[in-house]
């Protein structure tokens, strides 16, 4: 997995500041909300064959919008490689599958050139005999549309294609066969495609629906997938990260590991119960039931790889922010708000400040830690240092997004409909 912050990514902006990059993380966490709601019902019956042996895509950091990606091989072609390289999102609260083809107008910027669909010897579009579910007949092809609560829209043609992954330790491709997914010919305000070196040109979804590459092919791996992800403000060249599959997944710490069981919503999200929150010792004074997921689909809270920062729903976020002042202060006399930022931000003085760590409590006594500086960042405005809280508010539901989940071992279960995770050194995930 790279990320996009990563100075291994074509994406990377030297002159961006980390005040500017954090601000757009959190712009992009809350444009987040909105996008997590409509997701494309498309559940191929297509079969398809996987190799016996592991799939451990690399994945990259998109340094400047936050964002993990997924490396995969995309068509069979007559030249070699006989695929072409693409990056893709990874987006557990995604479904489908889908990356910009040729004769797409308009479309978003992309680095490479978009993927050639007619000289694909393994693609193969659904005609109007059968178009999968949530698609529509369009001049004899299936087309499928796209809209996201940040203003991104795609519309495609629903087909089938050859993906394929590299082993992490060499070895020969390995190709998965006739996946569903979505041939993007119009697309209009993708983020990352605002950016001249641009590498995205989709998106990877993992979520539930049987639309995502987990609700395809899982079955292949026992259905379960894992990631480790460093940390993105790390001064240090981020190291080799890995999307594991089935018997590769690492071993998690018997010591520090919990398990917390996923919770079935009206979404293909991956709901968990989260029944309260501590800073430091003390817990926050608010009922269980504002975490809750509701009858209607609002509310609860999702575990989710595409939103930077995490996210609280309103109500639980004002007294959050409340106890975590009052300890802050009480840690530190010193301390100034700043009060011209947008976010919630400290001015050190020549002490350095002390934070409290912050812990989600879910059920099954699943205790996840998130450490200070995963919940405080910092950089140096006129000469001094400010930490900023990336924790955000939002009146639809909660997230743990991924900058909280850095430096844990996350495993996903969907046949045994758990998560597991346990505290890690993500630097060493190789």
């Amino acid at each position: 997995m790279i990320l996009s912050d990563s100075l291994d990514s074509p994406m990377y902006q030297a002159n961006r500041t980390l005040k500017q990059k954090l601000e757009r993380l959190i712009y992009l966490s809350e444009a987040r909300v909105e996008s997590l709601k409509l997701i494309l019902h498309n559940n191929s019956s297509i079969s398809r064959v996987i190799n016996n042996q592991d799939i451990e895509p690399s994945l990259h950091h998109q340094y400047n919008h936050n964002l993990f990606l997924i490396q995969v091989g995309i068509g069979t072609f007559a030249h070699s490689p006989s695929y072409k390289t693409y990056y893709l999102v990874l987006d557990t609260a995604g479904g489908p599958i889908w990356t910009q083809c040729e004769g797409c107008n308009p479309c978003f910027h992309q680095r490479d050139p978009v993927f050639p669909k007619m000289q694909s010897n393994s693609y193969h579009e659904f005609t109007c005999d059968y178009c999968p579910p949530g698609t529509t007949c369009e001049y004899n092809h299936c087309a499928f549309d796209l809209t996201y609560g940040d203003g991104t829209y795609v519309h495609g043609i629903a087909a089938t294609e050859t993906f394929t992954f590299r082993p992490r330790n060499g070895g020969s491709p390995i190709p998965i066969w006739s996946l569903g997914y979505g041939c993007a010919t119009h697309t209009q305000n993708f983020i990352p495609g605002m950016d001249k070196n641009n590498i995205v040109s989709g998106i990877f979804g993992m979520s539930p629906h049987p639309s995502s590459f987990m609700g395809q092919v899982g079955s292949h791996f026992g259905g379960r997938f894992s990631y480790c992800l460093a940390p993105i403000h790390h001064q240090r060249q981020l190291p080799p990260m890995f999307l594991r599959f089935g018997d590769d997944i690492p071993p998690l710490s018997s010591r520090h590991r919990h398990q917390t069981p996923f919770i079935r919503g009206r979404n293909p999200f991956y709901y968990l119960d989260l029944q309260s929150i501590t800073v430091g010792s003390e817990k926050l004074n608010i009922k269980s039931s504002v975490f809750q997921l509701r009858q209607d689909g609002s509310g609860g809270c999702i575990i989710d790889s595409g939103s930077g920062a995490s996210l609280l729903i309103t109500t639980a976020y004002i007294e959050f922010e409340k106890v975590l002042t009052r300890n802050i202060v009480a840690q530190n006399p010193r301390i100034r708000i700043d009060s011209r930022s947008p976010m919630l931000c400290y001015k050190e003085s020549d002490v350095k400040v002390k934070f409290p760590k912050v812990t989600f409590h879910f059920a099954n006594n699943a205790d996840f830690v998130v450490e200070p500086e995963l919940y405080m960042a910092d950089y140096m405005k006129e000469n001094s240092r400010v930490n900023c809280l990336m924790i955000r508010p939002s009146d639809k539901f909660t997230i743990l997004g991924a900058y909280q989940q850095v430096n844990h071992r996350i495993v996903y279960d969907t046949v045994n409909s758990e998560l597991h995770f346990a505290s890690a050194n993500c630097f060493s995930d190789n």
